[in-house]
């Protein structure tokens, strides 16, 4: 009897760690497959508009009170729209194609750590795409990946480390921030289908070779808004950003039609 009941005990206990090994593999990588189909798409519809400010925008700079030697004493704010009330950088897509037009042939996909900032502020990959990161700066950086605000991973490259390959397995859209220079933020959004664009310096968009039907359409911008309270002795404490710009409307794409849909943001 007792040695039956340790045999019992040791096969439940490696079940358990089977199980307990296959859902922490599914958990950091992410869906294997994903829903999204390529299809022929014939006399598809077209979206375009651009994304503007309500009013002109006056943006604080960056305080930067560590490492001043490498990163300077300030910097302009990275979201913020430059001269104009175009709004550049923010991201259009419709929300859960389940099938249509391929992925356009991807140039490899860099994230640099220059002038202690990331570089690009925002940019669109999809998923199973490589993401270079590398680091230009004479300092320690690290890029901690959040998604929802939990860290995916975390990767420190001190000055004169090698570039490194990332690959971001789930969809959605990252945060990407230095714990060295708390000031530093950027934004990578992982896609499945290839229905999403980032808006060009003059705020223009255009999703093309849309397969007929009806859609929500969003508009994703992260806040250029800026509080950097300081302590006692004049030294910034954080780095509070104000909250994403967000917006959606339904849109109905006959074939073969273009129509027009522009967005203005506070």
């Amino acid at each position: 009897m007792h040695r039956l009941s340790l045999l019992l005990t040791l096969i439940f206990s490696l079940a358990l760690t089977s199980c307990n090994a296959r859902e922490k593999t599914q958990e950091e990588t992410g869906p294997l497959t994903s829903a999204y189909q390529v299809v022929n798409v014939t006399n598809g519809g077209t979206i375009s508009g651009t994304v503007k400010t309500s009013q002109p925008i006056t943006a604080a700079g960056i305080i930067v009170q560590k490492d001043q030697d490498v990163c300077g004493t300030s910097h302009p704010n990275p979201g913020a729209p430059v001269g104009s009330s175009a709004v550049s950088g923010a991201i259009v897509y419709l929300e859960r194609v389940a099938s249509g037009k391929a992925f356009a042939t991807a140039p490899e996909a860099m994230l640099r750590q220059k002038g202690c900032e990331y570089l690009p502020h925002v940019q669109i990959i999809h998923r199973g795409q490589k993401l270079i990161l590398s680091n230009e700066d004479g300092a320690l950086h690290n890029s901690n990946f959040q998604l929802l605000g939990i860290t995916e991973i975390n990767l420190a490259q001190p000055n004169g480390a090698p570039p490194r390959e990332v690959e971001l397995t789930k969809d959605g859209l990252y945060t990407v921030k230095c714990d060295v220079h708390s000031w530093m933020r950027g934004f990578v959004r992982v896609v499945d289908h290839p229905y999403f664009v980032l808006t060009d310096k003059d705020g223009a968009y255009s999703l093309t070779d849309i397969p007929p039907g009806t859609y929500t359409l969003k508009l994703w911008r992260d806040n250029w808004q800026l509080d950097q309270p300081k302590d006692d002795q004049g030294h910034v404490t954080t780095y509070n950003w104000g909250s994403d710009f967000q917006k959606q409307q339904p849109v109905t794409v006959a074939s073969g039609a273009a129509q027009t849909v522009d967005f203005t943001i506070p």
